[in-house]
């Protein structure tokens, strides 16, 4: 859960994969890459609800309702929140590109190496 104050630094630099699909878009990505790049992102929100919600709901069942014999669906449900977690995170690295970060900075350093030369 610590990654989602992350998200709005990585979510720009994501890209859907450039390879599948016919029509060219302007940032050279397909459109069946745009969406299948936002169905992507909606089921890993959708999955992630969903494992977090299993698991509060065990959770209250043990905590709050005082039921032992819950304890084990609490454990199960961590580990399936746990996974669903980390699914999420290589999803987001397998999507994120920095190349546009690398080449701001090729550029900045050559605007200012051609700086220094001029004085």
């Amino acid at each position: 859960i610590w990654y989602i104050c992350l998200l709005p630094l990585v979510l720009p630099f994501t890209t859907p994969n450039q390879y599948i699909g016919s029509a060219q878009l302007f940032c050279g990505c397909t459109i069946d890459a745009v969406k299948r790049w936002w169905y992507y992102m909606v089921m890993g929100v959708a999955l992630w609800f969903t494992a977090n919600g299993h698991w509060l709901y065990w959770a209250y069942r043990y905590e709050i309702l005082r039921e032992e014999n819950t304890l084990i669906f609490v454990w199960l449900a961590s580990i399936v929140f746990f996974m669903v977690n980390n699914v999420l995170i290589l999803m987001m690295l397998n999507s994120y590109d920095s190349y546009p970060l690398l080449l701001n900075y090729v550029v900045y350093d050559k605007k200012k190496k051609s700086k220094k030369k001029q004085k």
